[in-house]
Protein backbone atom coordinates (compact mmCIF):
# COMPACT_ATOMS: atom_id res chain seq x y z
CA UNK A 1 0.00 0.00 0.00
CA UNK A 2 2.77 2.16 -0.30
CA UNK A 3 1.76 5.54 -1.60
CA UNK A 4 -1.84 4.96 -0.37
CA UNK A 5 -3.83 6.15 2.82
CA UNK A 6 -4.24 2.93 5.09
CA UNK A 7 -7.62 1.68 5.21
CA UNK A 8 -8.65 2.69 8.50
CA UNK A 9 -9.87 -1.41 9.39
CA UNK A 10 -6.40 -2.31 8.34
CA UNK A 11 -4.55 0.61 10.88
CA UNK A 12 -7.33 -0.83 13.82
CA UNK A 13 -6.65 -4.44 13.50
CA UNK A 14 -2.90 -3.59 14.17
CA UNK A 15 -3.79 -0.88 16.43
CA UNK A 16 -6.14 -3.73 18.36
CA UNK A 17 -3.32 -6.27 18.45
CA UNK A 18 -0.72 -3.54 20.01
CA UNK A 19 -3.72 -2.61 22.78
CA UNK A 20 -4.15 -6.64 23.09
CA UNK A 21 -0.35 -6.83 24.20
CA UNK A 22 0.57 -3.06 25.82
CA UNK A 23 1.36 -4.80 28.92
CA UNK A 24 4.12 -6.75 27.28
CA UNK A 25 5.20 -3.70 24.37
CA UNK A 26 5.09 -1.06 26.64
CA UNK A 27 6.02 -2.76 30.25
CA UNK A 28 8.56 -1.80 32.16
CA UNK A 29 11.74 -4.76 32.14
CA UNK A 30 11.88 -6.74 35.10
CA UNK A 31 12.68 -10.72 35.56
CA UNK A 32 9.80 -11.22 34.11
CA UNK A 33 9.83 -8.98 31.37
CA UNK A 34 13.02 -8.94 29.19
CA UNK A 35 13.77 -6.89 25.99
CA UNK A 36 13.50 -10.33 23.91
CA UNK A 37 9.83 -10.99 25.42
CA UNK A 38 9.15 -7.03 23.48
CA UNK A 39 10.93 -7.78 20.67
CA UNK A 40 8.92 -11.07 20.03
CA UNK A 41 5.48 -9.10 20.48
CA UNK A 42 6.29 -6.50 18.18
CA UNK A 43 7.40 -9.06 15.55
CA UNK A 44 4.16 -10.54 16.14
CA UNK A 45 2.84 -7.50 15.43
CA UNK A 46 5.18 -7.18 12.44
CA UNK A 47 3.57 -10.14 10.90
CA UNK A 48 0.04 -8.71 11.32
CA UNK A 49 0.94 -5.09 9.56
CA UNK A 50 2.69 -7.42 7.05
CA UNK A 51 -0.20 -9.66 6.23
CA UNK A 52 -2.81 -7.02 5.90
CA UNK A 53 -0.45 -4.55 3.83
CA UNK A 54 0.25 -1.88 7.03
CA UNK A 55 3.79 -2.02 5.86
CA UNK A 56 5.86 -3.53 3.36
CA UNK A 57 7.25 -7.13 3.74
CA UNK A 58 10.54 -5.80 3.95
CA UNK A 59 10.37 -4.17 6.81
CA UNK A 60 11.46 -5.25 10.52
CA UNK A 61 9.80 -4.87 13.65
CA UNK A 62 11.92 -1.54 14.70
CA UNK A 63 10.32 -0.12 12.01
CA UNK A 64 6.79 -1.07 13.22
CA UNK A 65 7.41 -0.11 16.08
CA UNK A 66 8.98 3.17 15.75
CA UNK A 67 7.54 4.68 12.35
CA UNK A 68 4.74 3.05 11.92
CA UNK A 69 3.17 3.22 15.52
CA UNK A 70 4.58 6.46 16.16
CA UNK A 71 3.57 8.33 13.43
CA UNK A 72 -0.28 7.11 14.42
CA UNK A 73 0.62 7.75 17.98
CA UNK A 74 1.91 11.16 17.28
CA UNK A 75 -1.03 11.99 14.68
CA UNK A 76 -3.77 10.95 17.38
CA UNK A 77 -2.26 13.09 20.28
CA UNK A 78 -1.89 16.18 18.13
CA UNK A 79 -5.54 15.24 16.90
CA UNK A 80 -6.35 14.90 21.10
CA UNK A 81 -4.69 18.26 21.99
CA UNK A 82 -6.26 20.09 18.62
CA UNK A 83 -9.77 18.57 19.82
CA UNK A 84 -9.24 19.42 23.62
CA UNK A 85 -7.80 23.46 23.53
CA UNK A 86 -10.79 24.50 20.30
CA UNK A 87 -13.20 22.88 22.56
CA UNK A 88 -11.91 25.17 25.99
CA UNK A 89 -13.51 27.92 26.74
CA UNK A 90 -11.53 30.73 28.32
CA UNK A 91 -13.74 32.12 31.29
CA UNK A 92 -12.64 35.63 32.79
CA UNK A 93 -13.92 36.81 36.04
CA UNK A 94 -14.01 40.31 36.52
CA UNK A 95 -13.58 41.43 39.90
CA UNK A 96 -15.98 44.42 40.87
Amino acid sequence: MKGKRLLEEVKLAVLQQIFEKKDILFGQFSSTLTDQDKQREWEEVTKTAKSLGACEATRNYKFVRDKLYGSWKGKTMVSLAINYYSSTQVYVHKSS
